[in-house]
C-alpha cells in the first residue's frame, strides 16, 4: 500500500471516528447529560467536517498529481 492511499484510510478513519463521536455526544446531550456534551458534539462535527474539506482536498490534489 502506498503512503498516498495510507494516508486516505487514516483521514478516512479519523473522520468516521469524529462522526461516531459526534453522534455519541448528541446522544449523551438529548438524554439530558451536562452542557459539555453538546460542546463535544460541535466540537466533533467541526472537525469531521474540516476532515472532510481536507480529504476532498487531498484527493483532488493526489489525482492532479497523478495526471502530471
Amino acid at each position: 500500500m502506498s503512503l498516498k492511499y495510507f494516508h486516505l484510510v487514516f483521514v478516512n478513519a479519523a473522520l468516521l471516528l469524529a462522526g461516531w463521536f459526534c453522534w455519541w455526544a448528541w446522544g449523551e446531550y438529548e438524554s439530558g447529560g451536562a452542557g459539555v456534551n453538546l460542546g463535544y458534539a460541535i466540537g466533533a462535527g467541526v472537525v469531521a467536517f474540516a476532515l472532510l474539506g481536507y480529504e476532498v482536498w487531498y484527493f483532488r490534489k493526489v489525482r492532479r498529481l497523478d495526471l502530471e
